[in-house]
């Protein structure tokens, strides 16, 4: 099965938010009795992304599913009785050739833009199947210049998501990050670039990460006035952290139960 060209569009703002050159879909193979669902391949070629957040903060991609008003105070009853009988599911392998997310910020002043080329990515071997461990790659650049590779196992179908990942990204310049700085740490990035070596692990609610990060010849320039930065000093902040050579290495271990933090937000 194949899908070529598809577009969706921003009708309000004649934008496009997704298109595609080709969706292809091998070897689908549905069952109902019993009920299970298995895919070979899924291809998605060219694919362009647009996601942009509004000046409220609201995602421009919400746009696509129509959402319904809720009425807390409506009850319905069930006319039948639910099958909450999990449906076995695998897909041998789900590809990404030669895509591009193209992001934008209007809730930062000024907007902050960015963008993700050449984004190649695998996952193979999904399966909803508890046990089973997909291997994800992915691949691209970061503003067309700057590497960045993710790698590991996954297991988006698990009841309780899975991740074993590691992310790697090389000298990535940290000035276009200054509409970030300015709102929040009150200085807009004079120079600096950063490296990442991130390992991160989620498994039953449960993140253990390692956090290397590398920041060569930082350096904060202009004052921005912003009521949302913090009160600390930031520029001491920065000449503390520095060796001899200008450099700033960290090395941040972060463990956290996720499990409190859902259990505090359900309503």
């Amino acid at each position: 099965m194949d899908v070529d060209n598809l577009q969706i569009v921003d009708s309000q703002k004649a934008k496009t938010l997704i298109k595609f050159k080709n969706l292809g879909m091998d070897g689908i193979k549905i069952d109902l009795e019993p009920k299970s669902a298995n895919i070979k391949a899924i291809t998605i070629k060219a694919p362009v992304l647009n996601v942009a957040i509004n000046k409220d903060g609201s995602l421009n991609l919400n746009k696509i599913v129509k959402q319904q008003p809720v009425n807390k105070q409506q009850k319905t009853e069930p006319t039948e009785k639910q099958d909450n009988t999990k449906i076995p599911i695998k897909i041998g392998k789900v590809a990404v050739e030669k895509g591009q997310l193209l992001f934008n910020d209007k809730s930062v002043t000024p907007n902050f833009n960015t963008k993700l080329t050449s984004l190649n990515a695998s996952v193979t071997g999904l399966s909803s199947e508890e046990t089973i461990q997909s291997d994800i790659k992915i691949k691209t650049l970061v503003n067309t210049h700057t590497p960045v590779e993710i790698s590991g196992k996954i297991n988006p179908l698990k009841t309780d998501f899975f991740c074993d990942m590691i992310i790697k990204c090389s000298d990535m310049d940290l000035g276009y990050l200054s509409p970030y700085s300015g709102k929040y740490a009150g200085y807009k990035v004079q120079k600096g670039k950063l490296s990442l070596d991130l390992k991160y692990l989620v498994d039953k609610r449960k993140i253990d990460s390692e956090n290397d990060i590398f920041l060569d010849q930082f350096d904060f320039g202009e004052e921005v006035e912003s009521k949302d930065a913090i009160n600390a000093p930031m520029r001491l902040a920065v000449s503390l952290l520095k060796d001899p050579m200008g450099r700033i290495a960290l090395d941040i271990p972060v463990k956290k139960d996720m499990s409190i933090f859902l259990k505090t937000n359900q309503y």
